[in-house]
């Protein structure tokens, strides 16, 4: 059982809730996280859904929790909508949203020689740049990480999540 959220500024909603006899339903939902592809959802709900209203393009985040397993199985911004009728006639509202790791592509990397730099150091500069470009909702800091590789590395004007591919998963 899921149970889906969504917050708008200072708003927050229940919009699939596990209870079965709730109005707080999905018409239709799944999700999908691969590695190496910012992950993505895609969802259906009825305008009689109470938190129908807080949702909008670029600005509602969404996160989905595994009631069952006890953890969060995908966390992210809503991108587009688009109309869909059912069959019986119903109206239902269809929306695309991506993971957070979406927001590394809202930013570019100035041309810079990082020299005997390891990895963490490197995504941290890199994180700190696109922290600097973005505003503080889509600020993403580093986690744990492990490797320690020492090189030198050039970005070049790419997305940040392009030079991370470029540099470090390629």
């Amino acid at each position: 059982m899921y149970r889906v959220t969504v917050t708008d500024g200072w708003q927050t909603a229940v919009i699939h809730d596990t209870d079965p006899d709730s109005l707080r339903k999905l018409a239709s939902g799944s999700f999908s996280d691969e590695v190496n592809v910012v992950p993505s959802m895609t969802f259906s709900l009825f305008p009689q859904n109470p938190g129908y209203a807080l949702l909008h393009p670029l600005t509602t985040e969404i996160t989905v929790y595994n009631t069952v397993m006890h953890r969060m199985e995908f966390e992210g911004c809503l991108r587009k909508q688009t109309g869909s009728m059912k069959k019986s006639g119903k109206i239902a509202a269809k929306w695309t949203a991506e993971g957070f790791m979406g927001y590394l592509m809202d930013s570019v990397q100035d041309y810079h020689t990082y020299t005997n730099t390891d990895v963490p150091d490197f995504l941290n500069a890199l994180l700190a740049a696109h922290n600097a470009m973005t505003e503080e909702r889509k600020h993403i800091y580093l986690g744990q990480c492990d490797i320690h590789d020492t090189s030198s590395k050039t970005t070049a004007y790419r997305r940040t999540l392009e030079e991370i591919r470029e540099l470090l998963v390629n």
